[in-house]
C-alpha cells in the first residue's frame, strides 16, 4: 500500500496526540508536551507511559515498555495492537487531533500512519525508527511519504531521510537539553547496573549481569548499583538482589544520569541511555541479545549489515565503546568487563566522535515550536 500525505482540515482544533512506544519516547514525547503547552494554547492527548500520562490532558492507553523487538514483534499485531488502534480510532473519531506526532515506534509506526491516515489526520514523525541504521530505503520513503514533517535527533539520520523529503529537520537530541550532569565526586568502586526498559531485556539481562556480580566480588569489593527502569519491576528486582545476597540498597530509583556520574562505570543494554554514559563521560560497555530465531532472522533471512548494535559507535562509526552481542554476552565476558571498569581501563577519550552527532542547543524547544508552526499552517 502507497500511502500519501493526505491531509483533512479540522475544525479549528487545538488538540495534539503523541504516540510513543518507548520508554524514551515517553519521556522525550512528555517534555515536547511541556514546552508546546507553554509556547500556544493545545491540549494534549497521548499514548505512552507515566510521564505523558501525568502531564497529557487525555490520557489514551498505556504501552510504553510493552513493545517489544526481534520476531515477537510481529507477534504484537494480534496481541496490544488490535485493542490500540480501537481506542485510537474511538479518540480520534471524537476529538479531531490537529496533528498526531509519532515518536519512533519501531515495527508499529506505518501500521499506526496508516490508521491515522484513514481518518485525514497529518502526521509529524519525531524520531525516525532505526531504518537510517539498517538503511532500509523502501521502509524509510514510506515515512517519508506519509509524514508532513520529519524531526530527527542523529545528524546521520538527517541526512539519510534528507534524500526522500524536503521537509526534514535536525535541532539536535533530547538529552542535550534534558541531561545536565553534575560534576558529583565518583564513588569508589562503584559500578551501575542498566538492564533496560523492554520487559524482555530486563529479565534477559539481570541474572546475567547478578551472577558476574558474584563471580567478581569472590576476588574484589566493589559496590554494584542497578537502575531501576519502572516501578513494575522493583518488586523482581528486589527478589533478585535477595537470591544474591544483595539488597534494596543497590536499587537506584533516580535519574539515570546521576548514578552514572557518581559511578565509575556502567554496564548497560543497547539503548537511549548509552547516549546519557556519553554525556556523563561514563566509561561504559553495551550488550545485547536476542531470541536465537529473531537472530536468525535478522542476520540470515534479512540480511541485516549493521557493523555496531550501540548508538556510540554507530554515530562514531568505529568502535568507542566495548560490546557484547547475542553469543558473547556470558558471565565470563561480563566479569571480564566489570574488572576493567574497576581497574579505569575503558577509555572515554572518543565520545566527542559521537557526542558531534546530536549535539544542538535546546533541541526540544525548538521542536515544540516547529510542530506549533506546523499545526498553525495546516
Amino acid at each position: 500500500m502507497v500511502l500519501q500525505k493526505k491531509v483533512t482540515q479540522l475544525s479549528n482544533s487545538n488538540q495534539i496526540l503523541i504516540i510513543a512506544g518507548e520508554v524514551s519516547g515517553d519521556l522525550f514525547g512528555a517534555h515536547l508536551a511541556k514546552e508546546m503547552k507553554q509556547i500556544a494554547n493545545v491540549s494534549i492527548s497521548a499514548v505512552g507511559g507515566d510521564k505523558l500520562k501525568q502531564i497529557s490532558n487525555t490520557f489514551i492507553s498505556h504501552i510504553a515498555g510493552k513493545h517489544v523487538v526481534g520476531i515477537s514483534s510481529f507477534l504484537q499485531r494480534f496481541s496490544f495492537m488490535p485493542k490500540l488502534k480501537r481506542q485510537l480510532m474511538t479518540h480520534c473519531l471524537t476529538n479531531r487531533p490537529k496533528v498526531a506526532i509519532i515518536i519512533d515506534f519501531q515495527h508499529h509506526h506505518t501500521a499506526i500512519a496508516q490508521l491515522l491516515q484513514t481518518m485525514g489526520i497529518p502526521i509529524i514523525t519525531y524520531i525516525t525508527p532505526n531504518y537510517w541504521v539498517w538503511k532500509d530505503v523502501k521502509k524509510a520513503q514510506k515515512i517519508a511519504r506519509y509524514s508532513q514533517s520529519i524531526v530527527c535527533i542523529f545528524k546521520p539520520e538527517y541526512e539519510f531521510y534528507k534524500q526522500f523529503s524536503s521537509s526534514v529537520y535536525y535541532f539536535g537530541h533530547p538529552f542535550m537539553q534534558l541531561c545536565t550532569p553534575k560534576n558529583k565526586p565518583k564513588i569508589r568502586s562503584q559500578i551501575a547496573f542498566f538492564p533496560g526498559s523492554r520487559t524482555q531485556e530486563f529479565y534477559r539481562y539481570t541474572p546475567l549481569f547478578l551472577k558476574a556480580i558474584q563471580q567478581v566480588q569472590q576476588t574484589r569489593a566493589f559496590k554494584p548499583v542497578f537502575s531501576l527502569p519502572h516501578s513494575q519491576y522493583k518488586e523482581d528486582l528486589t527478589r533478585l538482589l535477595s537470591d544474591y545476597n544483595l539488597d534494596e540498597t543497590c536499587i537506584w530509583k533516580q535519574d539515570a544520569a546521576q548514578l552514572m556520574s557518581q559511578s565509575e562505570g556502567a554496564l548497560m543494554s543497547s539503548g537511549s541511555l548509552t547516549l546519557e554514559a556519553l554525556l556523563t563521560r561514563t566509561p561504559m560497555a553495551i550488550i545485547a541479545i536476542l531470541k536465537p530465531i529473531s537472530y536468525f532472522f535478522i542476520k540470515y533471512i534479512f540480511r541485516l549489515k549493521v557493523p555496531f548494535i550501540g548508538l556510540p559507535n554507530i554515530l562514531a562509526n568505529q568502535e568507542i565503546v566495548p560490546e557484547l552481542v547475542q553469543h558473547d554476552v556470558t558471565v565470563q565476558s561480563l566479569t571480564h568487563i566489570i574488572n576493567q571498569l574497576l581497574d579505569h581501563k575503558l577509555s572515554t577519550e572518543n565520545y566527542k566522535l559521537a557526542l558531534n552527532q546530536i549535539n544542538g542547543d535546546a533541541p526540544i524547544k525548538h521542536v515544540a515550536q516547529h510542530i506549533i508552526n506546523k499545526c498553525q499552517s495546516l
